[in-house]
């Protein structure tokens, strides 16, 4: 990560000629990437949300029609590449694979920006970013998400720069698949193409850009009035009202979840902004490329707070897709302060080193940070289970991440029935029926397992053992916390 001269007063398309190919310009970032997302990836067990999309490869149909169309295009992928295995690693390979594929189109972009210089700073940024690594490392759509914003964004710019019409138009049919694919793998990646609209309309081609983007963004409200019309307003996890404290995460996921490395990498990208929206005396399409970044990352921003006032649902997970924005603005921002520094000096990359050493923690962070552990839970279970045994759960989706655990515990002298479903342990599903009413005649212990739920104060374990047909039968012989917010106890007859 040298630097060079500074984006601001590079010429993009001559750099983008001399350049070697985008590819080989991502390959460093690629690797990192790659290794820092495999190094633990089977560590955890699958969380809640992640046992869900194991399930939903095993109950498709079901699933598009029960979450009404919610991630249809991530669990389309998903389903096949499970065919191959259902392990944990496997799974959460097609995420690491999309992250890093993400930053290919990234390089391609941030060439035609400023050069290789700001395409190897910034992919390096993003592929360091503890937000790409934790998502690289969950079996759910989010780098999927990253993959296909990342894509649109360059085949938007390279649309609008394209000269020969029928290649434009074939690279604007692509782009309003992509803008379509994007909101079936999360719906809220919408803002990801209203970004693009808005873009179009301060391109000094505006005329061109707009029939561009208009495509994407028409499918992609179509889908996203689709998804409404079925359900999907009500699917999601809860959000509580905006506050603060919600936007001060938001900032630390993307940029170090450690304050004070957040500050100064939040420094750079604020100085990457800057530094993109002066005026210069550049040509009105490089001025147009540098400030696409900012565009990128404050419309999404904008449009989530404005939403959450409305509606709460302000998570920074429904953000993922400005990871390359702000990676684009923090390298920016690298090359503006290496820009000014002495001349002997200036090779060195000193503000891309301090940006590279302030990324790492967050790495470490990412890596050692607490989760439920179902694998224990499961574990526990089948350590101690007897004949005649019953598990029990506080929330009946409790089952799915249990399930999925229990397939990779050594195998139990006795498997528990579930009195509460119709079916034994088993196949991981999406959906499963409880029974309305719940028959333990015959079982001298049950085993209760417990995890924590967002938006819900009452204790889901004081609520299950006052069910009707647990209480006054059965008393806490054991009660563990085995990891995260997941308890099991175990309950013997009074």
């Amino acid at each position: 990560m040298t630097a060079t001269v500074p984006p601001t007063t590079a010429a993009p398309e001559e750099g983008e000629a001399a350049a070697p190919p985008a590819w080989r310009l991502a390959l460093p970032a690629v690797v990192a990437g790659v290794a820092l997302a495999v190094v633990g990836l089977d560590r955890r067990s699958l969380w809640l949300d992640e046992a869900f999309s194991l399930g939903a490869t095993n109950q498709l149909a079901e699933t598009i029609s029960g979450t009404s169309g919610t991630m249809v295009g991530y669990y389309l992928l998903l389903t096949p590449w499970t065919a191959v295995s259902e392990s944990v690693g496997w799974l959460r390979l097609l995420s690491v694979l999309c992250a890093a594929a993400a930053l290919l189109p990234l390089a391609a972009l941030a060439r035609r920006i400023g050069g290789s210089p700001l395409a190897v700073r910034a992919t390096v940024a993003a592929a360091l970013a503890a937000q790409t690594t934790r998502y690289a490392q969950e079996a759910r759509s989010y780098a999927l998400v990253v993959l296909v914003v990342t894509t649109s964004w360059w085949l938007f710019v390279r649309s609008v720069e394209e000269d020969d019409p029928d290649r434009r138009r074939r690279l604007t049919q692509v782009l309003a698949g992509l803008g379509g694919f994007v909101v079936l793998a999360h719906g809220l990646a919408v803002l990801n193409v209203v970004a693009m609209a808005v873009a179009a309309v301060a391109c000094p081609r505006r005329d061109r850009a707009v029939r561009v983007a208009a495509p994407a963004l028409v499918v992609a409200l179509a889908v996203v009035g689709l998804l409404l019309s079925s359900g999907a307003n009500d699917v999601g996890t809860w959000v509580p009202a905006l506050s603060a404290d919600q936007v001060a995460t938001a900032a630390g996921a993307y940029t170090s979840p450690l304050w004070w490395a957040a500050l100064p990498l939040g420094a750079l990208v604020l100085l990457g902004a800057v530094t993109a929206l002066r005026p210069s005396g550049r040509d009105p399409m490089s001025v147009w490329r540098d400030r696409l970044a900012v565009i990128w990352v404050a419309v999404p921003v904008a449009g989530l707070l404005a939403l959450s006032v409305v509606r709460p649902s302000f998570d920074h997970r429904y953000l993922i897709g400005i990871i390359p924005g702000v990676a684009l603005l923090l390298a920016r921002g690298s090359l503006a302060v290496d820009g000014r520094l002495p001349r002997r000096a200036a090779p060195i990359g000193v503000a891309a080193l301090v940006a590279l050493a302030l990324l790492v923690p967050g790495q470490v962070e990412v890596h050692t940070d607490g989760y439920d552990d179902w694998h224990a839970a499961a574990a526990l279970v089948a350590d101690g289970a007897e004949p005649g045994d019953g598990v029990i759960f506080a929330q009946a989706f409790h089952r799915t991440p249990f399930e999925a655990a229990w397939r990779d515990v050594p195998h139990p002298g006795a498997t528990p029935d579930l009195p509460g479903f119709d079916r034994p342990l088993g196949t991981v599903r999406r959906h499963d029926e409880p029974r309305t009413e719940v028959d333990l005649a015959g079982h001298d212990r049950l085993w209760l397992v417990v995890a924590a739920e967002p938006g819900l104060d009452a204790d889901l374990a004081d609520a299950a053992l006052a069910r009707d047909e647990v209480a006054g039968r059965f008393t806490v012989a054991r009660d563990v916390e085995v990891g995260g917010d997941v308890r099991v106890l175990l309950l013997v007859p009074r």
